[in-house]
């Protein structure tokens, strides 16, 4: 209102301050910042009068706007605040009384003003009428400034209309209305011609059939429940681009129109194609998130326009955006525990001297008081002018590093290894001015020593190796021309040492306004370690691929449902199928029965609670081959989780082999009980002999003394029965006779069934298989059990049943010595067996088998080999005597020996194959 023409509205006001107040002068005020402006004076001297206005010098009511408060002084001239005003000479001002002007909000723009030329004291009613003037001219201000605001509101929306008319015709987006029932009603020229669709047809629901199959019934459900409810909508969705066909992401907006009764009339709305900052923005937050560190932007005040999680986690708190300065949101300190001023902070210095801080330490308290250490990296935003819009900035919590960067001092340093940690180097390229921005450890990946002072991205491409050159340039042209961001991967020959290298790069197109692309920017990293460990991972696949290929067990994969997903070449020579045939197949192709037979498989990995067991317990299943036949097979089933999904792996060994063996075994078990008991009864028919044939001696020879006895003396009795005594004792002599032909029979017969069958035998095939029946149980009851044979030992020539009831028996006596004390178990004591074989002299081989038991107390080891012997509570003491026998009889030896540590060690010699027969032996390891 400053300089308006004089106005009668306040000119009415100020003659009321004259004649209410009786005063020559009454003045209407507005103080500008170097003058004041009288929008009315009425009885104020020329040349002022027609000037309209003086300067601040000969302004009373300065005080008043600076106050806020009314100013009533009876004579100036006495007053030592305005004594010294030039207005009291040219103005001739002795009393003066003053109202403030104040708009709403408190802001005092000027005063009404009443000056009396002689000096005079002013009353509370004069005061009172004065304000209640003043409080009349605000309201004639405040009118004029609502008028002047409602006309310049008026103009703005006639010249916007114009705009928004020309705006429809010609707008490069999309634009469209509906009815309140939201039919469309009208689609701008850009809508209809990005669709392909006249904008006739798209009109009622026509514009549906642009909208992508999967999203379609979606969104006409969602704006039909929008237009009905009267409220705005918004959503994103895919539109058929007519040009390539391809669906774009277009956000549309949308408001209804509401007539004054408060009813919906029409919808307008728009749509945005937001499809290259949809996938901008997704790169960025996968940059952003892969980088690992705290980010945070602001504006050139400082002010944070945005911050990651990981930022929200150093600061411990979620400052509010737009509102709160970084510089002013905490407690930071220098390294050394000093105060750092705000000013100081690395945010701020990057914000005021328009240049990046690289690594700065500082210490910040978070609300809850704890210290957090942390390397700041702000750099500032520029335009394209190279003026400050911002700055971004990297945290990067030095909590967990400290001792590392102890004797780190420098900024430069600590950067680096920051940069080195994440292995990221930062890069920005201009494509007007071809400038280039990047980290310093761009330059040490390219193995430059200094940074070199011309980069940019023909070095780049320098760089990088000629097989690789032609597809990073035209990934490059994609992104420039906005058509596609990277990342891509890339090897580059380094400087200097030359050594070739791979990286991998990410970056970002920045659009200008025409919609064009300015800048790119984003980060490279050396990947090489990770290529050089997935080229690893790869062999180690293919080895592991090969491993099970020849492991002779099948291996199946197959899913939770049963269905097959890998099948390895032992599976496919176990069952006939190839894999090609077996994977997607159920598993109960190969397993006959019902399902429930292949949930029971499939569940084998698994006890009651469904927990998983350790592979390796199988169960036994009937498997079927491709020709239809079956057979017996164990299943070990072991789970992993992939993607979510379980997946079993399942382990099967063919048991006909295995049955085969377990059968022969039984086979020669029975041989060796058939041969036990066979020499057990030979032994103790010898033994029977032997005892029974001196007592049945002595009788014949008794008998017979006292048959001569009896015919050389006469008898004394005459009617003694002489005769029936002689016939009574040449019975017995007879029968005694006989009884000792008996037992010769007896032995003759078992000695004669029981001739060895001498053949050459493999002697560590006779141990291994005595060791399969003797050793049982021995790994429960914590026997180590170890077999050494001498390399190119001889085969012997033995009966390969009697040997091995030999080794049978002084392996059992060795297991049950070193685990039976008496009628007392001995768990504590060390538990070793060990069975030997090694050549004996030229013609013989000598069996050792060894324990740790408590050894053979001295009035045992003599007898030891004597019928009837036993150190065993219930023994028949046969055992030993009968291997001493079998081992005689084979032209060897049998012997005990005791050991240094505890323990005895029986050791037997058995006689070497003839060279003639051996030479026509195969041994069975050759077969």
């Amino acid at each position: 209102m400053l300089d308006a023409p004089p106005e009668e509205r306040f000119d009415r006001l100020t003659r009321l301050v004259q004649g209410l107040l009786r005063v020559p002068v009454a003045l209407l005020t507005l103080l500008d910042v170097d003058r004041q402006f009288f929008l009315s004076a009425l009885g104020l001297p020329e040349p002022w009068a027609s000037l309209r206005e003086t300067p601040l010098t000969h302004s009373f009511c300065r005080s008043v706007v600076a106050t806020g408060l009314p100013l009533s002084v009876a004579d100036v001239r006495k007053d030592p605040r305005l004594r010294d005003n030039p207005a009291i000479e040219d103005l001739g001002v002795v009393a003066y009384l003053a109202e403030p002007l104040a708009l709403p909000d408190g802001c005092v723009i000027g005063a009404l003003c009443a000056i009396d030329r002689e000096a005079r004291a002013w009353t509370v009613e004069e005061r009172r009428a004065l304000a209640d003037l003043a409080g009349a001219v605000m309201a004639e201000i405040m009118a004029e400034l609502r008028l002047r605001e409602l006309e310049a509101a008026s103009a703005t929306l006639r010249d916007s209309e114009a705009r928004y008319n020309a705006l429809l015709d010609v707008s490069p987006q999309i634009v469209w209305f509906s009815d309140a029932e939201g039919h469309c009603t009208y689609v701008n020229r850009h809508y209809a011609e990005f669709v392909g669709i006249p904008a006739e047809q798209m009109t009622g629901g026509g514009w549906s059939s642009a909208v992508h199959p999967a999203d379609r019934d979606a969104v006409v459900k969602s704006w039909h429940a929008a237009a009905s409810g009267g409220k705005a909508y918004q959503a994103e969705v895919r539109m058929r681009r007519a040009s390539d066909g391809a669906y774009r992401w277009i956000l549309f907006r949308a408001a209804p129109l509401c007539a004054a009764s408060g009813d919906g009339e029409h919808w307008i709305g728009v749509g945005i194609d937001i499809d290259d900052n949809k996938r901008a923005t997704e790169t960025l937050q996968r940059l952003i998130a892969a980088l690992g560190v705290a980010v945070y932007t602001t504006d050139a005040a400082g002010r944070i326009t945005y911050y990651n999680e990981a930022a929200v986690a150093i600061w411990g708190w979620r400052p509010p955006l737009a509102d709160a300065r970084w510089v002013e949101s905490w407690r930071i300190f220098w390294p050394d525990g000093t105060p750092m001023p705000h000013e100081e902070s690395p945010m701020a210095v990057a914000l005021r001297e328009n240049r990046p801080i690289h690594g700065q330490e500082v210490v910040a308290v978070r609300p809850d008081g704890s210290r957090v250490p942390f390397n700041a990296y702000p750099t500032p935003l520029r335009d394209k002018s190279g003026v400050p819009i911002g700055a971004v900035n990297a945290l990067v919590d030095t909590t967990r590093r400290k001792d590392a960067e102890a004797a780190l001092v420098q900024s430069e340093k600590r950067l680096r290894l920051a940069l080195e940690a994440g292995q990221l180097a930062f890069w920005e390229f201009d494509l007007a001015t071809r400038r280039t921005i990047h980290g310093e450890l761009q330059d040490r990946i390219f193995g430059y020593e200094a940074p070199p002072p011309d980069w940019s991205f023909e070095k780049f491409i320098a760089h990088v190796v000629p097989e690789d050159r032609e597809t990073v340039e035209r990934r490059y042209r994609e992104m420039a021309s906005g058509r596609l961001n990277w990342p891509t991967e890339c090897r580059i020959r380094r400087a200097g040492d030359g050594e070739v290298r791979w990286i991998e790069v990410y970056g970002q197109a920045v659009y200008g306004p025409d919609g064009l692309v300015t800048r790119l920017f984003g980060v490279l990293h050396d990947i090489t370690d990770r290529k050089r460990t997935e080229a690893a991972l790869r062999e180690s696949e293919a080895r592991l691929r090969s491993i099970l290929e020849t492991v002779p067990d099948a291996m199946i994969v197959f899913d939770e449902n049963g269905i097959i997903e890998s099948f390895s070449a032992a599976a496919e020579s176990l069952f006939g199928h190839s894999a090609k045939e077996a994977i997607g197949k159920d598993l109960a192709m190969l397993l006959p029965g019902q399902d429930g037979d292949r949930n029971d498989i499939v569940l084998a990995g698994y006890d009651s609670r469904g927990e998983r067991r350790a592979i390796g317990t199988g169960r036994v299943a009937v498997g079927r081959r491709k020709d239809g036949s079956t057979f017996d097979i164990e299943i070990a089933v072991g789970e992993a989780r992939a993607d979510g999904r379980r997946l079993f792996t399942g382990f099967l060994r063919d048991l006909t082999e295995r049955q085969a063996a377990e059968v022969r075994l039984q086979e020669l078990q029975a041989q060796l009980l058939h041969v036990s008991r066979l020499s057990a009864a030979g032994e103790m028919a010898t033994a029977f002999a032997h005892e029974l044939n001196q007592p049945l001696t002595a009788i014949t020879s008794a008998i017979q003394a006292a048959q001569r006895m009896l015919a050389a003396a006469p008898p004394v009795d005459p009617r003694a029965p002489v005769g029936e005594v002689r016939d009574a004792m040449d019975l017995a002599a007879e029968q005694a006779l006989r009884a000792g032909q008996i037992v010769r029979r007896i032995r003759n017969f078992v000695a004669a069934d029981g001739d060895s069958d001498k053949r050459v035998e493999d002697l560590c095939g006779l141990i291994e298989e005595a060791g399969s029946l003797g050793l049982v149980g021995a790994r429960e009851r914590g026997v180590h059990v170890s077999v050494r044979f001498e390399p190119g030992l001889r085969p012997v020539l033995v009966d390969r049943i009697q040997i091995q009831q030999v080794l049978l028996n002084l392996i059992r006596n060795a297991l049950e010595a070193m685990t039976w004390d008496g009628d007392r178990e001995t768990p504590g004591r060390r538990r070793e067996l060990a069975v030997t074989a090694c050549s004996a002299g030229r013609d013989m081989v000598e069996v050792a088998v060894s324990d740790t038991g408590p050894g053979l107390a001295p009035e045992v080891a003599d007898r030891l080999f004597s019928s009837f012997v036993s150190t065993k509570p219930g023994g028949m003491g046969m055992g030993l005597s009968i291997c001493r026998s079998i081992i005689g009889a084979h032209g060897g030896r049998l012997w005990v020996e005791g050991n240094p540590s505890g323990g005895v060690t029986f050791r037997f010699t058995l006689p070497a194959a003839p060279p003639e027969e051996a030479a026509l032996w195969e041994s069975p390891m050759e077969t």
